[in-house]
């Protein structure tokens, strides 16, 4: 996404009476969806609204993203037993190979045997996926202090941009222009 600011406002009021306003107001839009037309999100969508619904709804999403990480962290403790079936069947594999050698298994036998025992190798090893183990400190210590946001409206707004990069890798958004999901670092 990229960033847009329009400073003067002018505003014409059914009455007849013309308002000029004279702020910034920063808006973001997809990149993909104005240049090259790859996307559908064609909606500006306003810092300040964002800003709002992520200052109200951050202690929820970073509640869901920490539980996500530890209870991801926690079903790949299953794969110290994935890690022994595979250091099994390896071994199994090794033992077969020499009895091959030693003429104690006949050629065809030793080939159906060999191509179960790889096929269930290859079957377990595909289902382990390395997980990187993440630092949720960061996160933990945001939600243990209770005046963040009090501290986070005295920033400017280079600052708060710098805040809220320290936490948040991007922001989905849907086709109204409302949060649909939080990637965290």
């Amino acid at each position: 996404m990229s960033g847009i600011t329009s400073k003067n406002r002018k505003t014409v009021k059914p009455s007849g009476k013309v308002y000029i306003y004279e702020h910034e107001i920063y808006q973001y839009r997809c990149n993909k969806a104005k240049m090259s037309k790859l996307c559908v999100h064609t909606k500006y969508s306003n810092e300040g609204k964002l800003e709002k619904a992520l200052l109200s709804n951050l202690n929820r999403f970073i509640n869901n993203h920490v539980t996500h990480v530890k209870i991801t962290a926690n079903t790949n403790s299953h794969t110290d037993g994935v890690k022994n079936s595979i250091a099994n069947l390896q071994a199994e594999l090794s033992r077969l190979n020499t009895m091959f050698r030693k003429g104690r298994v006949k050629e065809e036998e030793y080939d159906r045997e060999y191509e179960a025992l790889e096929k269930q190798l290859t079957e377990l090893q595909e289902t382990l996926t390395p997980v990187e183990e993440r630092d949720l400190s960061i996160y933990e210590e945001l939600l243990a202090k209770d005046d963040w946001k009090e501290l986070y409206n005295a920033l400017n707004r280079e600052s708060k941009r710098a805040f809220w990069r320290k936490y948040i890798k991007a922001i989905k958004l849907d086709a109204e222009g409302k949060i649909n999901e939080i990637i965290f670092f």
